[in-house]
């Protein structure tokens, strides 16, 4: 279990001992990243930002700087669809304590402005043996790499795999999946995509080589609010 969900490393090789070690190295990197990234933990490098980036300028572990410009960069990319500051609004309604509830109109308006990559300011340091800094622009906001964290994650494994000399594997972290080469005998990796309301079925299969794929559903972190109705985090956060 690593990031609030399972982790899977598959690879196939005709050396025993290296596909092992890097199994087990690709694995033990998704933890470390989780010990940077997580904001479940207070120790992490993220929940030391979280604590006091909106004071001062709080130096970043390099990793988490990188993982936070790729996520301003997809902020713009999609016009701000994709937002890693959406932690604040995500604790309002619930889903961080698990008691799910929908707030009043007023306390969600009232934390907009809070909800902005913009509210991130990055200063890289000149200096390659200082860090950089992150500061946020409004007090109220929160960074969650619950999105992007476990993708990362596994971009990292494959980054390790590599370096073992692999050429044929999958690395799966809750759904975040990147498979290598193809299985022996194989023309792609064939992956299976969960029914969302059958637990138990596969709803369809992607046949995938050197490729890269993400799930994310209505299943995994809700709650059924007045008339029955389903409210639902789609990217489920890392924990």
């Amino acid at each position: 279990m690593i990031m609030g969900t399972f982790a899977e490393v598959s690879i196939y090789s005709n050396d025993e001992k290296t596909a092992g070690n890097a199994i087990e190295e690709a694995l033990n990197e998704m933890e470390r990243m989780d010990h940077i990234m997580s904001n479940y933990k207070n120790d992490s490098e993220l929940s030391k930002v979280n604590k006091k980036a909106a004071k001062l300028p709080v130096p970043c572990n390099a990793e988490l700087l990188d993982v936070i410009e790729r996520s301003q960069y997809y902020s713009e990319l999609s016009g701000g669809a994709f937002d890693i500051t959406v932690s604040p609004m995500v604790a309002l309604w619930g889903f961080f304590s698990e008691k799910g509830h929908v707030p009043p109109e007023k306390e969600i308006e009232k934390l907009l402005p809070a909800i902005s990559y913009k509210n991130i300011v990055i200063n890289k340091s000149i200096d390659p043996k200082k860090p950089g800094t992150v500061l946020f622009k409004n007090t109220k906001t929160q960074i969650d790499l619950g999105a992007i964290g476990k993708g990362y994650a596994v971009d990292k494994a494959l980054e390790v795999i590599k370096k073992y000399g692999i050429n044929n594997g999958c690395i799966n972290l809750g759904g975040n999946i990147y498979v290598l080469g193809t299985p022996p005998g194989k023309n792609a990796w064939k992956i299976g995509v969960q029914h969302p309301r059958d637990k138990n079925e596969i709803l369809g299969y992607l046949e995938l080589k050197n490729e890269a794929t993400a799930t994310s559903g209505d299943y995994e972190r809700f709650f059924v609010g007045e008339n029955n109705v389903k409210w639902h985090v789609v990217a489920p956060n890392q924990q």
